[in-house]
């Protein structure tokens, strides 16, 4: 009772210490960076859940029907220890980089003005943006301004925009604006114009890594990162203007930890609440129905 009293003590003051980071993260307040106390309030957080989940599972008798809270608890212990090898030791860097295949990189520049050596060298050979077909919304200039009288205006299956009373039919190559993209404003009959809505439906990066004499050219698009010396090469963002591609780079030491973590989480779940019911359903007997008329 003694050891059961501690515990719940401990875990106590470990979620009023969650609580207040988690205050504190809402009213604003940042941690001073020479210090990193964010890191180590974690970190010490996690590592003390980690040992309350490790001693409640190792500290009871085993049980195959508690099998599945078994597979849970390893499953939290290995993700949350996951989660704090990367808040010690793993590195994230977000980084812009021009579209310019005569430039290579080798270092990134971290937040705290220190470099970042990658083991590699990288730069942004092409970038392509792929669009869905484009699609026009009909306003009309009236003195108090714009008014939108019609909407979603796409290619019909003859290949071309019907704007009907407000102007008329277009086909696609006579909307051309001679750059190799679409006319983003119609001026129509009266006082009508139509705008383009055009919505990305792809972004995609020509990366070429270099290691010594070797090149490797890889395409990089968005949620499907690229894997080099340990890093995850994710491209965030994209400006136009600039010609430029944001990237963030991420090491994370504890990352297969965190992913068998969260398997195990499933799969302790799934046999707790669907595998052993019907398991021990089927040991259960069945109670012989009384016969109507029989006595009681």
């Amino acid at each position: 009772m003694k050891f059961l009293k501690v515990t719940m003590t401990v875990f106590s003051v470990l979620i009023l210490l969650l609580i207040a980071f988690g205050i504190a993260q809402l009213c604003g307040w940042e941690w001073p960076t020479e210090f990193s106390a964010a890191n180590w309030v974690m970190s010490v957080a996690l590592g003390i859940f980690c040992v309350l989940l490790a001693v409640s599972l190792f500290g009871q008798k085993f049980n195959v029907k508690r099998l599945g809270s078994y597979i849970l608890h390893f499953g939290f212990v290995a993700f949350l220890t996951g989660c704090l090898i990367f808040t010690a030791s793993g590195v994230q860097v977000l980084t812009s980089v021009p579209v310019n295949n005569s430039v290579a990189y080798s270092t990134l520049q971290k937040s705290d003005g220190s470099l970042l050596e990658l083991g590699f060298s990288f730069g942004l050979d092409n970038f392509n943006i792929e669009y869905y077909d484009p699609v026009y919304d009909v306003y009309e200039m009236t003195a108090d301004g714009a008014k939108k009288v019609k909407t979603d205006i796409q290619l019909n299956r003859d290949g071309v925009f019907d704007f009907g009373k407000y102007g008329g039919k277009y086909t696609l190559a006579s909307l051309s604006d001679g750059y190799g993209g679409i006319r983003e404003q119609i001026d129509l009959n009266g006082n009508y114009v139509a705008l383009v809505r055009r919505a990305v439906k792809k972004y995609t990066a020509t990366v070429s890594f270099f290691e010594g004499k070797d090149r490797t050219v890889k395409q990089l698009t968005v949620n499907h990162p690229l894997r080099k010396k340990g890093f995850k090469i994710y491209l965030m963002s994209y400006n136009d203007a600039s010609r430029t591609a944001t990237l963030l780079f991420k090491k994370d030491y504890g990352e297969w930890l965190s992913t068998s973590g969260l398997v195990l989480i499933m799969g302790g779940t799934f046999f707790h609440c669907l595998v052993y019911p019907v398991i021990a359903g089927k040991g259960k007997k069945k109670l012989p129905l009384k016969k109507e008329g029989a006595e009681k």
